[in-house]
């Protein structure tokens, strides 16, 4: 059975010096990536400056998501799918 290529991304959360950093700084530093709240598991929002580009995946794993929920949605399928034979 043919199968397409399946693009998936996972924003890491923010290192505890990485906030810091961000606290700390007179600059007012922001993220340069947002998951699209219209669209939270497929759309990344992605910011360089004052220019924004939108980017879809078939699936996305936010900083809040947890380890089980990538697994379920990423590595099962394919574990079952192999295991079929």
């Amino acid at each position: 059975m043919a199968e397409n290529v399946r693009i998936y991304l996972r924003i890491r959360p923010s290192r505890a010096e990485e906030t810091n950093n961000r606290n700390n700084s007179n600059n007012n530093v922001s993220h340069c990536l947002m998951v699209d709240p219209q669209d939270p598991k497929q759309a990344v929002t992605l910011f360089n400056g004052s220019k924004a580009e939108v980017f879809t995946y078939d699936c996305v794993g936010g900083p809040e998501t947890e380890q089980e929920e990538i697994f379920e949605s990423v590595a099962k399928p394919v574990t079952d799918y192999c295991l079929q034979g």
